[in-house]
Order: C-alpha cells, then sequence, then structure tokens
C-alpha cells in the first residue's frame, strides 16, 4: 500500500479568538491550512520580504473573515505595500522561497509578538478584543472636540454609539 506523503511544515498560527500566538506543525496541504485558520477560503498578506522583493514570511487568512458574525481582529504592524495590518480571524504564518513554494516558517514566537497588537485603533475607532467590537472615540477637552490620539483621562472620553 503506498500512501502519499504529506510534507509537515512547522508554522505560527495566531488566534485572537484566545489571545495566543503558537508554533503548530501543519500539513502542506490547502485543506490542513484552511482547518488551522477555520475558514474555507484563504488570502495571502505578506509579512516579510527580501530587498529584492521575494516574499519570505506570509499570513494566510480567512478570505471572508469580514462578513462572519462573532468575528476576532489582531493587528500586525510594519506590514510592507502600506497594508494596514488589521486582519480578521485567525492568521496562520508560513514562509515561501524564491520559487513561491511553501515552506516552514522560520521566524520565532518572539520575532511576531511585539509586532502583534489585540486591542487598537484603526480608522478613528478603537478595536477591543474582549467584545470584539470598534467604537468611535471622540476626545473632547473643555466642551471642544480635540483633533489628538493621547487621551489624558477617562474623563476626556466620549464614546459615541453608531
Amino acid at each position: 500500500m503506498n500512501k502519499e506523503f504529506k510534507e509537515i511544515l512547522t508554522g505560527i498560527l495566531i488566534d485572537p479568538f484566545l489571545k495566543k500566538v503558537n508554533t503548530v506543525k501543519v500539513e502542506n496541504d490547502l485543506k490542513d491550512f484552511y482547518r488551522h485558520i477555520g475558514c474555507s477560503m484563504v488570502e495571502i498578506v505578506n509579512l516579510t520580504q527580501y530587498i529584492d522583493n521575494t516574499y519570505v514570511q506570509d499570513i494566510w487568512v480567512d478570505e471572508e473573515g469580514l462578513l462572519k458574525n462573532d468575528q476576532r481582529f489582531f493587528k500586525v504592524s510594519d506590514l510592507p505595500f502600506g497594508h494596514d495590518g488589521v486582519i480578521a480571524g485567525r492568521g496562520l504564518i508560513l514562509g515561501s522561497n524564491r520559487e513561491g513554494d511553501t515552506i516552514s516558517c522560520d521566524l520565532s514566537i518572539e520575532d511576531v509578538l511585539p509586532r502583534i497588537s489585540w486591542d487598537f485603533t484603526h480608522n478613528g475607532k478603537v478595536y477591543n478584543s474582549e467584545t470584539g467590537l470598534f467604537t468611535r472615540v471622540e476626545v473632547v477637552r473643555n466642551g471642544y472636540k480635540v483633533e489628538s490620539d493621547i487621551v489624558d483621562s477617562i474623563k476626556s472620553i466620549h464614546v459615541i454609539g453608531e
């Protein structure tokens, strides 16, 4: 009996539901990527690149993540090409070689953790990882709206429902 060999890759799974970043073993097979991410269609977000623009680390994410109810998000800093870094659902970091083949991730959890935010601001809204909600926040001082990202105290926050 000849079974087809599936290459096992080492990846990093970012789970905003549990707020955890873990090393995982994954078969080099799209169905296993779907299983780890919890989706049926994937999109690739470039995480790092070589100087000559050959990508070396990618985050595999749910293509339809923004369409799902009860979603959770995380933000990755310093993504190339101006990507805002906000990811809906789980992300699976894997590498790719110069030929475009998917390979094991060569980053460690310690490399990834400083770039991940569970709570963040995006497009003038504050995301809370506990509730999974984006809330618009205005800073008001002495009765005037202030254009500032810095909030001095809880008294200066005025939450407006949408």
